[in-house]
């Protein structure tokens, strides 16, 4: 006799509200540590254990979720994909060993984990309702981080790159509802004010997708053409406006490294010149996953576990073609057909919500990767995976197919 096994309905817990939780836990507990910061002028210890221990917990609660969604198979072969990688890079890079605990939460945490949970999504509106709320959080988040900033004159990328997906959500609802647009526009300032400046190539790679996905009307293709000539145009002037700029914001980062007249990725370019030398010198051998991080830790004189993991490259394609080498060409050319393709097949669907999930994932990742960040531990690059794998169940209709039970309810 075939037994079936749910939980009481108290305890049922809807997939997709888990899932949107998920991706912005990191905003949830940035947010309550800018409130200490505000009220303490720190974050205390017990706030970071607490932060650790639910971070593992959904951790595990991610695997348990995409067991009962009937994942276990496609979970099995990321697992597998994941481990081989790293097996191989051990043997290329043995000192990786030391980044252990750190590899395993963000690698296969928040990037694996990520993109199994996207990948498993059955209705991709669903998933924006239930991303939704977090929009209030992140405009909180802003008030209070232009408060801590107030108080302790310190940018934050982490904010920016927290309210990354809610910005871009305003983004896309604005047409419909006004509010949004002012919604948006609150963000932003805040991030103009002490936020990174990354986060606005991944607005600009919002509208952009959003336009591209509505059609080639011929209105549509010279409204671009007059953006790019706007944005030109702002570029070319940009010291002069930042001057103005900076007599409302004196004390804004970004402001200010505008209005000097050098535009620059804040060392970043050592970053990039002492990788693409190294790979030239060796004749693009692979180097093993993390490897820039070693090289790049080496270079600034880092020795401590947490900056070494934190000396990356900065861009998705060095980061590719540093750690593969010449295998690196073919992966990033297969990866960018793969997002081209999954491009078509979204678009061709007509289907609203997964339109927005695909928007949402690749102009944050993209935007992301290309200047901050790390594909090997950015939950953003595990959105962009989960949305091209989600894609190959779109067909003409737009209607998803996908096996098994939904997780909890």
């Amino acid at each position: 006799m075939k037994r079936s096994f749910s939980f009481p309905a108290r305890l049922r817990l809807d997939y997709d509200v888990f899932v949107a939780l998920f991706l912005n836990l990191s905003l949830v507990f940035q947010f309550l540590g800018a409130i200490l910061v505000l009220l303490l002028g720190r974050e205390p210890g017990w706030f970071t254990l607490i932060q650790k221990t639910a971070v593992a917990a959904f951790l595990v609660l991610a695997v348990a979720a995409l067991l009962l969604r009937g994942a276990g198979l496609l979970l099995l072969t990321g697992s597998a994909i994941w481990l081989a990688l790293h097996l191989g890079s051990y043997f290329i890079e043995p000192r990786i060993t030391i980044l252990l605990v750190r590899i395993v939460i963000y690698s296969y945490g928040y990037v694996l984990l990520t993109a199994c949970l996207i990948a498993r999504i059955k209705d991709p509106s669903a998933l924006i309702r239930a991303m939704k709320p977090f929009i209030p959080v992140s405009l909180l988040y802003a008030i209070v981080q232009l408060l801590v900033f107030r108080k302790t004159g310190l940018y934050s990328m982490p904010f920016s790159y927290a309210t990354v997906p809610s910005a871009i959500l305003c983004l896309l609802f604005w047409k419909k509802e006004k509010k949004y647009l002012f919604l948006f526009l609150l963000i932003a300032l805040v991030d103009l004010i002490c936020g990174s400046r990354g986060c606005f190539l991944c607005f600009l790679l919002a509208v952009l997708l959003s336009e591209l996905m509505q059609g080639k009307k011929g209105y549509r293709i010279l409204g671009l053409a007059l953006l790019a000539l706007a944005f030109l145009l702002i570029l070319v002037n940009i010291s002069a406006i930042a001057g103005l700029a900076l007599k409302l914001f004196p004390g804004s980062r970004t402001v200010q490294i505008l209005a000097s007249g050098e535009f620059h990725l804040s060392g970043r370019e050592a970053y990039y010149s002492n990788l693409l030398n190294i790979m030239r010198e060796s004749g693009f051998a692979p180097h093993g996953l993390y490897s820039d991080r070693f090289v790049m830790a080496m270079y600034h004189a880092r020795y401590s576990m947490e900056e070494i993991f934190g000396s990356y490259a900065h861009n998705f394609l060095i980061e590719v073609l540093f750690q593969f080498g010449w295998i690196g060409i073919p992966l990033l050319i297969l990866f960018f057909i793969s997002l081209f393709v999954s491009y078509g097949r979204v678009r061709r669907s007509g289907d609203a919500g997964m339109i927005r999930v695909w928007i949402i994932a690749v102009s944050y990742s993209m935007g992301q990767l290309l200047v901050s960040s790390s594909y090997l531990t950015a939950i953003s690059f595990g959105m962009l995976l989960g949305v091209m794998l989600l894609s190959r169940r779109v067909p003409a209709n737009g209607r998803l197919r996908l096996p098994g039970s939904y997780f909890i309810g």
